[in-house]
C-alpha cells in the first residue's frame, strides 16, 4: 500500500471496473477514490479496495487541486496510446 498516492495512475483488476485505467484522487485508510474522468467523474469518484489496484505508474503529474475531467480524461488518453497497458 506505500507505493499507491493521490495521483497515481492504476488498473483495476476485479469488479465491474476490471482491466480499466484510472487516477488515484484521494486515500482513506483502505480504500482508493479512482477517477477516469467518464464513468467515473471527479464529483463521483469510485471506491475500491487497494488489493483490487495494479500501479502502473507512481505519479501522474496531475495537480489534484485544480483538475477538470476533461484534464483526466486526456491525461489518460495519451497515457494509454503511449504504453502498452491493455
Amino acid at each position: 500500500m506505500a507505493e499507491f498516492c493521490s495521483g497515481a495512475v492504476v488498473k483495476a483488476t476485479a469488479g465491474r471496473e476490471k482491466n480499466e485505467i484510472f487516477v488515484i484522487f484521494k486515500i482513506d485508510n483502505n480504500f482508493a477514490y479512482l477517477v477516469n474522468g467518464k464513468s467515473r467523474p471527479l464529483e463521483c469518484p469510485k471506491k475500491k479496495n487497494f488489493r483490487h489496484l495494479q500501479l502502473l505508474k507512481s505519479n501522474s503529474g496531475l495537480n489534484l487541486n485544480l483538475i477538470k475531467n476533461c484534464d483526466v480524461i486526456k491525461y489518460l488518453k495519451d497515457y494509454i496510446k503511449s504504453s502498452d497497458c491493455k
